[in-house]
């Protein structure tokens, strides 16, 4: 398994069937997005997709080169060996969020509080 490939999956601007069934093949991925071999009936149990949606959306990634099939698949019983190539793939635009920027608080909460454990601020003035 390879967190390292998952996570760059999470940066691909890719439509959701294609990523769901690239991170279920990222989860078998050495840290060098080689070495992937899981048959499509696992990644339909992992995705939740049938064998033949899988079988579909694979060949499109096949198709983008973000799939690249490197061995196997002869028709002998062998899996398909694959290698993930994300850089192949769009890169979501990156994703910029600073604290207190634009932000407005809730009418009662004050700037600059505690976090409580569901986000919120905390008011802890009078609190002894």
């Amino acid at each position: 398994m390879s967190a390292k490939m998952m996570g760059k999956v999470w940066d691909l601007d890719l439509p959701h069937n294609e990523q769901i069934v690239l991170l279920a093949y990222a989860d078998h991925a050495d840290h060098d997005g080689g070495s992937i071999f899981p048959s499509y009936d696992l990644i339909a149990w992992k995705t939740g997709y049938k064998r033949d949606s899988v079988k579909r959306i694979t060949h499109l990634l096949i198709e983008k080169e973000i799939l690249v099939k490197v061995g196997g698949g002869d028709g002998r019983g062998r899996p398909n060996i694959f290698k993930m190539v994300p850089s192949a793939a769009p890169q979501k635009p990156p994703r910029h969020i600073e604290r207190g920027v634009n932000y407005s608080p809730p009418s009662g909460i004050e700037k600059g509080g505690e976090i409580g454990e569901k986000g919120g601020e905390i008011n802890t003035k009078g609190v002894v």
